[in-house]
Parts: C-alpha cells; structure tokens; sequence
C-alpha cells in the first residue's frame, strides 16, 4: 500500500511543479492561479508522504542470518555412537520435556552424581552428570522437567 502512497506523492510533486509553469494545466477548479496551487499541491503532497511512511511494511530485510543461541539452551552437539545410552539421550531429551530423575536414570544408567552449578537459580536448576551415558541434565525443579542438557561433565 505505502508503494500507490509513493506513487502519488511523486505525481502531487509533478503536478505541482507544472502549476507553477501553467496552473490552467492542472488546476481544474477555483481560479486556476498559482496561488491556489501552492496551497493545494504541497499539502496533498505532504499528506501522500505521511501516508506512505505509516503504511511502510518493516519486513526482516536481512538473509540467512541464524539466531542467536544461548550456551545453555542449546542441543548438545558431539555424539558417541557406540553409547546406546548417550544415544537415547539424542532421541528423547528435549528442553522442556517431562523427565524426572527416577525415568533418567533407567535410561542413562543408575551411576549418576549431582553437580554443583554456576549458572542460574541453584534452589530451582539441579544438574546430574550420568557416568554411563556421559550426559548432564539439568532439572527444573520448579516445572519439574528437563530445562537443558550437555553431553559430558558441565556446571553450567
């Protein structure tokens, strides 16, 4: 829409500059002076601007740009494929998803330690580092399920 508003601001700046040569040419009511064409003109002009800038469509112009990741949401990314465990963790570990320690550790194994964090809310955010799968899930403890996960030994 901002693309007609454009147009007819170019088309008020034409007509305008033609009422100046010969206001008979454009200016088809009143007394056809150049007086009435310097009141008409830049004002319709003016409005055709303000209307093309507020009907402009701010559309993303950048491409392939991929977003910023935060460290400690992102998907673990090196993968053991020998590790059947760790394997599992890949296919079934989401942010957010519903696991709680008891079903972790029948799939990632039984020998578990808790970590101490350095990042975030301790009382909410709990980290368990599974020795057999070579993962550390952190729990919210608050929602009750996975907040994010790392392959290996990590606090944060």
């Amino acid at each position: 829409m901002s693309g007609f508003f454009v147009v007819m601001f170019g088309l008020c700046l034409i007509a305008f500059v033609v009422a100046m040569a010969r206001p008979s040419l454009v200016v088809k009511w009143g007394n056809r002076s150049r007086k009435e064409a310097l009141m008409v003109f830049p004002m319709l002009a003016f409005c055709m601007l303000v209307a093309a800038i507020t009907t402009f469509d701010k559309k993303d112009t950048t491409t392939n740009v991929q977003p910023a990741t935060v460290a400690t949401t992102s998907t673990p990314t090196v993968r053991d494929p020998n590790n059947t465990k760790q394997t599992w963790a890949f296919e079934h570990l989401e942010n957010n998803s519903q696991h709680n320690l008891i079903s972790l550790g029948e799939h990632l194994g039984t020998k578990y330690k808790s970590v101490p964090i350095t990042k975030g809310n301790p009382s909410i955010i709990k980290a368990y580092y599974f020795q057999d799968a070579d993962v550390t899930v952190f729990l919210n403890t608050y929602y009750k399920n996975v907040a994010y996960w790392r392959v290996g030994k990590h606090s944060e």
